[in-house]
């Protein structure tokens, strides 16, 4: 019996010296083996990515003249808040092409950035007066202005004027328009 218990001991001996080897070397190896694959799968998809913007960086300066040419075209749109003077006769230009009677102001909120809002803006009270069709015709040239212009607000109120003699006159349309425009 000496020699089994002796053979049992050994055999609990090395199955605990094994288990003791693998929970403080073999595992700790594997879980080193796993966590550098993963950097190493994070450091190929880094140079991955790094070669990915090399190659749109690339194909943007190819195209500089394009994209030049766009964002001339862009700067354009943004008027000087320093200087709305370029605006503000833009505006009385189409009113007088509409045939409206215009009114421009700055609106009390003047100039301000809005937290949500990229770029600056302006906001002008903008007031006309003239036919429907007229009105209208002053509105569609701004909503296409060469400039970036929100319309914050718009009443429309129909207006009739009587003349001296008790005669009431076509109909004028009197608009009041709150409008933002972005600036530099």
């Amino acid at each position: 019996m000496k020699t089994k218990s002796k053979i049992y001991i050994n055999i609990s001996l090395f199955v605990a010296i094994a288990i003791v080897i693998i929970m403080f070397f073999v595992w700790p190896l594997f879980g080193d083996i796993k966590k550098d694959s993963v950097d190493l799968i994070n450091q190929k998809n880094e140079v991955f990515s790094f070669e990915e913007q090399m190659i749109e960086l690339k194909e943007f300066s190819q195209n500089k003249k394009y994209y030049q040419d766009n964002f001339l075209t862009a700067e354009s749109m943004f008027i000087d808040y320093k200087n709305p003077i370029v605006l503000i006769k833009f505006l009385e230009d189409i009113a007088k092409d509409s045939n409206v009677d215009l009114n421009i102001s700055l609106s009390s909120s003047s100039i301000q950035k809005v937290e949500k809002d990229v770029w600056s803006s302006i906001f002008f009270q903008v007031n006309f007066s003239g036919s429907l069709a007229n009105s209208l015709k002053f509105l569609n040239k701004l909503e296409n202005a060469p400039y970036l212009i929100s319309v914050q607000s718009l009443k429309m109120n129909k207006a009739n004027e009587v003349t001296k003699k008790g005669e009431v006159l076509p109909a004028i349309i009197k608009t009041d328009c709150l409008i933002k425009v972005y600036s530099k």
